[in-house]
């Protein structure tokens, strides 16, 4: 990947949040609202893990990308910023979605390559990349061996 994609892509807010719902996205983080007590956030994407464990993105909402998503953080469990290797995937993901239907699948293949050329090239579409820890949440058991900090 160049230089100056990596500078751009840094520019931007990449989190991934655990919902309470157990759901995983990431989103570009727009700003807090702290009277809401909220998040807005664009480009939301749903974090999903196959048979393999390999992970790959879906849409969250439907929605236009860059329509900004109140995101109340009463609905998060945590966040974080993603690996590396995950944020590259995501911005790859949102530019194969907004350049869908604009280019062939030809012109695609040859935008990307330039763009992440020492990028490993992910199979399938939608980001499926070599395994990851699972994302699946933790049963009650792992969670009782650690004590509250409030009390």
């Amino acid at each position: 990947m160049n230089e100056a994609l990596k500078d751009y892509m840094m520019e931007f807010c990449v989190i991934s949040y655990r919902l309470v719902d157990g759901s995983h996205i990431i989103a570009v983080e727009d700003h807090y609202d702290p009277e809401l007590r909220a998040f807005y956030v664009s480009g939301a994407v749903q974090v999903n893990t196959n048979a393999e464990g390999r992970i790959f993105f879906s849409p969250w909402l439907i929605n236009d990308s860059e329509e900004l998503v109140r995101l109340l953080d009463s609905n998060i469990i945590a966040s974080s910023p993603p690996i590396e290797d995950v944020a590259i995937q995501y911005h790859r993901y949102l530019l194969m979605s907004n350049l869908n239907g604009v280019l062939s699948p030809e012109e695609l293949k040859v935008v990307l390559a330039q763009l992440f050329n020492s990028v490993d090239n992910t199979r399938g579409r939608g980001g499926i990349f070599n395994k990851y820890p699972s994302l699946k949440p933790r049963d009650l058991e792992w969670r009782k061996q650690w004590k509250r900090h409030d009390n």
